[in-house]
């Protein structure tokens, strides 16, 4: 699947002392099955709560289907 793939890779970047962070940004329907599906993740994640800011980043970042992956660069914050 997508995820463990992409975690692998993140740990490896990591690993490397590469400069990388991802961001779960859930679009789970309920705070549990975020909470099960976030344990397996070795990244951070916008907490769940924030629904608002979550719908805001969907919204600017054109977010319509999950998985989605949206690179950033960490000095501009552009895509």
């Amino acid at each position: 699947g997508f995820t463990p793939k992409l975690a692998d890779a993140y740990n490896k970047i990591r690993a490397n002392g590469k400069a990388l962070e991802i961001v779960f940004v859930s679009s789970d329907k309920e705070d549990k099955a975020f909470t099960d599906y976030y344990a397996e993740q070795p990244w951070l994640a916008l907490p769940y709560d924030k629904r608002d800011l979550k719908n805001l980043l969907s919204k600017k970042y054109k977010v319509q289907g999950i998985p989605s992956l949206v690179l950033l660069d960490a000095a501009t914050g552009q895509t």
